[in-house]
């Protein structure tokens, strides 16, 4: 359909900015094994903020590949640039969650998630991932489980989600659950590898080995 409203108006920057955002999610999902995936969506998104610079959403989206790229400080400026076009975004925040959370900075990056909860109530369970991510960068594993089920409990298939929980659950060993959970990858996505969401992961040394190595644990390859 993204494809459909560009051959219909190659202008349209919001089409673009959603299309780069179907082949993120594809990607961190493992439904796409594109292996250029991650490119494609920042050059949409670059498209689209061409074609409207005032386009916070496509800032917003770029904020969160950059991250995906490690290019931390351009996934900040490109998080505050959603904001200052639009203070009311409140995916604008949950961009910046984790911006900061990747930039070392997981305390400020719970703010920017409760921020996004309190602009958008309604999706409020689409944004404590980004809360659970900051608890689970700063070692506070008990605290990040609740806001990571809350998230699993409206997207159920969102399979790196999922192995944020078993990280969770490896990490305060609780084993059993944590199988379960991998049983749910399993299900979502029978083809899951775990050398490939390895590739894809922004973690930072030396969480990215004990993160995988969690989740390995739990019996996933």
């Amino acid at each position: 359909m993204f494809h459909k409203a560009i051959e219909l108006d190659p202008t349209y920057s919001d089409a673009y900015a959603e299309l780069g955002n179907v082949q993120f999610v594809d990607m961190i999902s493992q439904w796409s094994h594109d292996p250029h995936g991650l490119d494609r969506a920042i050059q949409l998104e670059q498209q689209s903020i061409a074609l409207d610079n005032s386009n916070a959403f496509a800032y917003a989206i770029i904020s969160q590949l950059y991250e995906l790229t490690k290019r931390y400080d351009l996934s900040i400026a490109a998080a505050e640039r959603a904001l200052a076009i639009d203070p009311n975004l409140a995916y604008g925040y949950a961009s910046m969650a984790l911006a900061l959370t990747s930039s070392g900075k997981p305390a400020e990056a719970v703010v920017a998630a409760h921020e996004a909860m309190r602009l958008d109530p309604h999706n409020r369970d689409s944004y404590s991932y980004y809360e659970g991510l900051a608890y689970i960068v700063m070692g506070s594993y008990e605290q990040a489980i609740p806001p990571v089920n809350r998230f699993l409990s409206r997207y159920s298939n969102i399979v790196g989600v999922r192995l944020m929980l078993i990280a969770c659950y490896v990490e305060l060993g609780r084993n059993e659950e944590a199988r379960a959970e991998a049983a749910e990858v399993k299900r979502a996505n029978p083809q899951f590898s775990l050398a490939v969401q390895k590739r894809i992961s922004a973690f930072k040394q030396p969480l990215r080995d004990r993160f995988y190595a969690d989740v390995a644990k739990a019996g996933l390859k």
